[in-house]
């Protein structure tokens, strides 16, 4: 009772008060415009200088479209898109009088209690909510000009993120049911020379030559790679062949090892390996290999943020090795060719449930090395059932016999498991990998070790990756007999081709009792373009200076460098590094003179070098007998060459073709030859629709292939006749509604806004069944009634839209186009 009375006396103050310092208040209805929209009549009160005050409850719930409440002294409100209540509100301190917004500044108000309602000038709406409103005395009008998305705004955003999430996915999946065309059964032989002639600042002249030879069939690749100024000529060699019907492998020479539960990352350069299983690229420390055009930088991006950069060695080859990949984690390598010319390529890593075998399959493993150490291993699986896979390994190390026994299980989708028992150590190393969401995972490693040795010492370790759009974050911790590591890391993206990461170090030593900080932050440029740099630097825990290091690259075609023209393209590197009060950098000047002449110039802080360098490649098909002089970097590039044809065979000339940067226009026969692609899985072949006829349309753009190197692919790529309908919807269509035809054998889909008067048209269609729908706008009709009931002010606003689907299967076919397809909404199925 004496809660109620204190209230009732503070709210007569307020009133009274109010009522004292102004004039008095009368009631009028002047219009309310929102944007383009208008509402008539609305009530307010108003002063004798004809000052509205709006009703705060009313206007910030049916104008404005906020969610809240006034509780007797204070008002709470929130933005239409803060549905969770996420953020914080627009609160009016009644009793206070004054409005605010999270930390911003208090804005004095003057509430005004009339009848349990309270009202508040219209100049002191704009100072508590995000909106702009001008009054005009003249026309009795209010202009309201909101600063947010409306609930209606909202929607129809969410509709078209819906809509492109749909396509999307669609076209992912439409994709993944393209057949891909293979390459031909053909066999290859590609060479290629570099003669090398070198000179120092003290004049000392030095020959070289580098020499690479590639053999490909279509289960066999051998590649042989020299160099005269090894101690061993034969620097490289590996021979990869396929079997058990494409889903095995044997490689002889240098060969990667992935890790397993006993064994870490390896490197064999005089290798033997077989596995009757294909291998693809697992999480955790990711290693490959891979080829691409000598001496260039190769970035390294994670799920979209950027992770390192590479540089391939003078034959092209690089290898990765990156932790705290997880699983499904999708790895992009961008390989910069030249001025303006770019290659991308990405793999998707393998999966938790990707290293299990099916129920009642083996799966085998032999790996031995010809050096000194003569090592060898194998490993046998056998699937028990579903995700649940047991098997036994051989090591033979330091003629030492050693037997593990192992088992992988997969308790649930985003958890799995792996334990081995080494008998002769007593030791259980065990892996955990749990994947609580897409964007969160774990990785436990247990009684590890760096080899198979006894006395060798074990670890343990846990990464855990948290990964965004927009960042990613990753902690690593490792324990030893020694001390613990831990090495937290957050790379982000912070403008569209601009990247930021720190990286700390903290080491404790459990002998010394020391502790070691170090922290490292690097900025990096990485995108598509001539211009790209990084710089990083490192401080310890004190903030003393420790390292920095800079790096610069450019090339250009037709700028100072190339001496207006004269040569073909110039790329410029720099690279400076500062160790505490040590400096020392790095210069190279690169420039194609011919396609077969270059210059390059080097130089540091202790001397200079000049390479002059004539480079020669040829490859030859065994099939068609043919001899092709190629580009040097190219030696190991495929070739593709097609046919344009419509749905009855005929050729179709004029057709702009892309794969990557290159470019071609199919002849008068239809026929098409890029000479020189590179060689990977589901290659895109993109066609210019906007190029095409009126009437032609591909059944799948971009088409996909697979190349091989030094190989031969041939794709016919087939367009139909297309053609569009248009007519009329009867019914009672709404303002946003959309009629949609979805191709059944293409899954494909062609949409258009019904018009307020049922019009539509639709282009593009091919022949064959479809699956019409209805996105019909309608108005709750019951829900509005009631409101109008309720009270006549808020009619207008509570109308409430209810989207309805109706859908209808038909055939469609024509040479050119279909008027007059009218359609009845009684004639659909509706969906519920």
């Amino acid at each position: 009772m004496f809660r109620q009375l204190l209230t009732l006396i503070i709210f007569s103050g307020l009133f009274v008060s109010t009522h004292a310092a102004g004039n008095e208040l009368y009631p009028a209805h002047i219009e309310v415009l929102l944007g383009d929209s208008g509402d008539n009549f609305y009530r307010v009160m108003m002063d004798d200088n004809e000052s509205p005050y709006l009703p705060i409850q009313n206007a910030a719930v049916y104008l404005l479209e906020m969610t809240g409440e006034c509780q007797p002294t204070i008002c709470h409100y929130y933005l239409p898109r803060d549905s969770a209540k996420e953020n914080p509100p627009f609160i009016l301190n009644l009793e206070s009088k004054v409005c605010t917004h999270g930390t911003s500044s208090p804005h004095p108000i003057t509430p005004i209690w009339i009848k349990q309602t309270v009202y508040l000038n219209w100049g002191e709406m704009e100072q508590c909510f995000p909106v702009s409103i001008d009054w005009y005395m003249d026309l009795y009008q209010i202009n309201i000009e909101r600063h947010f998305d409306t609930r209606k705004e909202l929607e129809q955003r969410i509709v078209k993120l819906k809509e492109n999430s749909r396509k999307q996915a669609n076209e992912i999946k439409r994709m993944k049911t393209q057949p891909i065309q293979s390459p031909s059964a053909q066999m290859g032989l590609a060479s290629r020379l570099s003669l090398i002639y070198g000179v120092d600042q003290e004049r000392n002249v030095d020959y070289s030559a580098l020499s690479d030879t590639l053999f490909t069939s279509e289960s066999t690749t051998a590649k042989l790679s020299l160099d005269s100024q090894a101690s061993m000529p034969i620097v490289y060699y590996n021979i990869a062949i396929e079997t058990d019907n494409s889903d095995g492998l044997l490689e002889i020479g240098h060969v990667l090892l992935n890790s397993g539960v006993f064994t870490q990352n390896q490197a064999l350069e005089d290798g033997f390996y077989y596995t009757n299983r294909k291998r693809k690229p697992e999480f955790g420390t990711l290693q490959i290999e891979n080829t691409t055009q000598p001496n260039i930088n190769i970035d390294l991006l994670v799920n979209g943020i950027y992770r390192n950069s590479y540089r391939s060695d003078a034959f092209g080859r690089f290898v990765i090795e990156e932790s705290d990949i997880q699983a499904g984690d999708t790895v992009t390598f961008r390989y910069f060719l030249g001025q303006g010319v770019w290659d991308e390529e990405q793999i998707t890593v393998a999966g938790l449930d990707d290293a299990f075998l099916p129920p009642g399959e083996w799966s085998t493993q032999f790996v031995a090395s010809t050096q000194r150490d003569k090592v060898a291993a194998a490993s046998i699986e056998y699937g028990i059932a579903d995700y649940f896979t047991a098997g036994g390994s051989y090591f033979h190390v330091d003629s030492q016999g050693i037997i593990g026994l192992q088992a992988r299980y997969l308790p649930t989708p985003w958890l799995a498991g792996h334990i081995g028992w080494l008998p002769d150590f007593d030791r259980f190393p065990i892996e955990v990998d749990a994947l609580f969401t897409q964007t969160q995972a774990l990785s436990l490693r247990l009684n590890q070790s760096d080899s198979l040795i006894n006395d060798d010492s074990l670890y343990h370790s846990a990464q855990y990756t948290f990964s965004q759009p927009s960042y990613t974050f990753n902690f690593d911790l490792t324990h030893q007999e020694s001390g613990v590591e831990i090495e937290p890391r957050i790379s982000a993206r912070i403008h569209r081709n601009l990247f930021l990461s720190y990286q700390g170090m903290y080491h404790h030593d459990f002998e010394k009792h020391d502790d070691d900080y170090r922290h490292k932050i690097e900025i990096t440029k990485s995108a598509f373009s001539d211009f790209s740099w990084s710089a990083n630097g490192e401080w310890d825990d004190s903030g003393q200076f420790q390292s920095s290091a800079v790096n610069l690259r450019y090339a250009c075609q037709n700028c100072w460098l190339t001496l207006n023209g004269l040569l073909e393209e110039t790329s410029f590197d720099f690279q400076a590094n500062q160790k505490q009060d040590q400096f020392s950098y790095f210069i190279g000047l690169e420039t194609q003179v011919t396609p077969h002449l270059k210059v390059r110039l080097e130089a540091d802080e202790d001397q200079y070098d000049i390479e002059v360098t004539t480079e020669f490649a040829a490859k030859t098909n065994f099939t068609n007998a043919s001899t092709t002089l190629i580009a040097w970097e190219h030696y190991n590039y495929s070739s593709l060459q097609g046919k344009v044809v419509d749905q009855l065979g005929r050729p179709i000339g004029g057709v702009p073709l892309q794969v990557f940067h290159h470019h071609t226009v199919s002849d008068e026969s239809g026929e098409f030859t890029f000479p020189s692609v590179p060689a990977q899985e589901s290659l895109s072949i993109h066609i210019d629709e906007s190029a095409l006829e009126l009437n032609l349309t591909p059944i799948y753009n971009p088409i996909l292939i697979n190349t091989r190197q030094i190989g031969m692919t041939e794709v016919t790529i087939e367009l139909e006749s297309s053609f569009g309908v248009d007519g009329l919807v009867i019914g009672d269509i709404g303002k946003n509604s959309y009629i949609h035809f979805k191709h059944m054998e293409k899954d494909s889909e062609y949409s258009s806004q019904i018009e307020r008067d049922g019009f539509y048209m639709v282009e593009g269609l091919i022949s064959g069944n479809y699956l019409i729908t209805l996105e019909i706008d309608t108005l709750d009709s019951a829900a509005h009634k009631n409101a109008i009931q309720s009270n006549a002010t808020q009619a207008r606003t509570s109308q409430e839209v209810v989207r309805q689907e109706y859908v209808l299967g038909t055939f469609l076919k024509s040479d050119y186009w279909i008027g007059g397809m009218n359609f009845n909404i009684q004639d659909f199925e509706r969906l519920y």
